[in-house]
């Protein structure tokens, strides 16, 4: 069964395809601060998939908490529509340590293969002879370093590669054992096949962010729900528009961005103009800014944003990545994956929010922070130090996760409580 797109009624803003290259517009984020920490096995892994992008541009790619995932995928080599690859050699280099390092926290390792030009997928996809030396060629790369898997993430597709994908896809399983997909918010183009993409592979990464992308409009880039002044288009409406067209539950990941975008525009009315284009920040530096002062909050889409005095910057933070993460994991999916994991700067009360909603049960790391000197700041606040890490039952502001899953201490009423008191918090102000 073919996916098409299914139209939302009642849109209040019009929506047209926008530039479908996702993960190819951020090799210029940064994040501005640095934290790190010895790294240590949790006492449990997460008890859902928690999915982590890592970046080749990613600063210390090896000081990314593992621990707290399920699945790395070293984004990425490219392949050309005759099947060749290109970019294997940071892979080479950096693949032995990165597989030590994860596997030793039992995190599988992936490859992500790219490439996001139709003409060039349609050339690769359609042929058998260049499927069969492209899968060749990542079977080479996955097994040399006793790696777990390949991610494929071909963006901006043509329905006339959809067939092609799916074998693609089963042909490289058969080799590799593990595939995910990275698949698209909204298929505009009635280009992937979700059923059958979902059964030719392990999982289907859904990309749900940039549904107000750079060249676009200022909004909320990954709303949990729609409705006035926004449109339909949502979290929520992909998750079941993906149900809809045949995909299982347990083939589902919510994709959630650590990054946010800034729009110029004349003023910080809502919905506003853009009169450019957006530029890309990651999560770490936006919660660094200390000149960020008008801070805002869409309740609508659980989405903070801030007018900077020459544009709108829409962004997430821990608390409005826990209540969709909380959300999701809610709903039964499979899992949830991060574009992309450096964003967050190893932030460790960060990835203790991730910890408690994924299930994963974390050691004590009271003592297990190195101070660089820097920290990473509370947007529209002061700094929080990094020389000791804050248990989650004692955050003041009871949203730092659920932990019901963690321990004996925490239940899963006191998860509910500690969400609906974020949310409650959020739409007061």
């Amino acid at each position: 069964m073919f996916t098409l797109l299914w139209v939302g009624i009642g849109s209040a803003v019009a929506q047209v395809e926008p530039s479908m290259q996702m993960h190819a517009v951020h090799r210029d984020v940064r994040p501005k601060a640095s934290i790190t920490r010895t790294p240590q096995r949790t006492e449990r892994k997460p008890e859902v998939t928690v999915y982590g992008y890592l970046p080749y541009w990613i600063g210390e790619p090896l000081s990314a908490d593992f621990d707290s995932l399920t699945h790395v995928a070293w984004f990425s080599v490219e392949v050309d529509g005759e099947g060749r690859l290109s970019g294997a050699d940071a892979w080479n280099s950096i693949a032995p340590s990165l597989v030590e390092r994860a596997h030793s926290v039992d995190t599988r390792v992936h490859l992500c293969v790219s490439l996001f030009d139709a003409l060039e997928q349609d050339a690769l996809l359609n042929d058998a002879t260049s499927r069969t030396r492209a899968v060749t060629a990542l079977a080479e790369l996955v097994h040399a370093h006793n790696a777990d898997g390949v991610n494929i993430d071909f963006e901006g597709m043509n329905a006339s590669s959809r067939d092609g994908l799916i074998a693609f896809t089963r042909e490289l399983k058969d080799e590799v054992g593990e595939v995910m997909v990275a698949l698209p918010a909204i298929d505009w183009r009635g280009a992937y096949d979700y059923d059958e993409l979902a059964h030719a592979s392990d999982g289907l990464f859904i990309m749900a962010y940039d549904y107000h992308w750079r060249n676009g409009d200022p909004g909320p880039v990954a709303p949990l729900t729609g409705g006035d002044p926004w449109s339909t288009y949502a979290i929520d409406w992909t998750v079941e528009d993906y149900r809809m067209w045949g995909t299982p539950d347990d083939k589902i990941i919510v994709g959630l961005p650590l990054y946010g975008y800034e729009w110029p525009t004349d003023s910080g009315a809502v919905p506003g103009t853009a009169i450019g284009p957006a530029e890309a920040h990651s999560m770490a530096s936006i919660l660094a800014d200390e000149s960020l002062l008008d801070i805002r909050y869409d309740s609508i889409t659980d989405t903070p944003w801030a007018w900077t005095g020459s544009g709108q910057l829409w962004y997430d933070d821990a608390e409005s990545l826990a209540i969709k993460l909380s959300w999701s994991v809610s709903e039964g999916v499979q899992g949830v994956g991060f574009w992309a994991i450096g964003y967050a700067n190893a932030d460790p009360d960060f990835w203790e929010m991730v910890d408690g909603i994924s299930g994963a049960a974390p050691p004590d790391r009271t003592n297990d922070l190195t101070d660089t000197g820097e920290s990473v700041g509370q947007t529209g606040g002061g700094d929080t130090a990094v020389d000791t890490a804050t248990p989650l039952l004692e955050s003041p502001t009871g949203a730092k996760g659920c932990g019901c899953h963690a321990s004996g201490s925490r239940s899963a009423s006191w998860w509910l409580l500690s969400v609906g008191l974020a949310v409650f918090r959020r739409r007061q102000n």
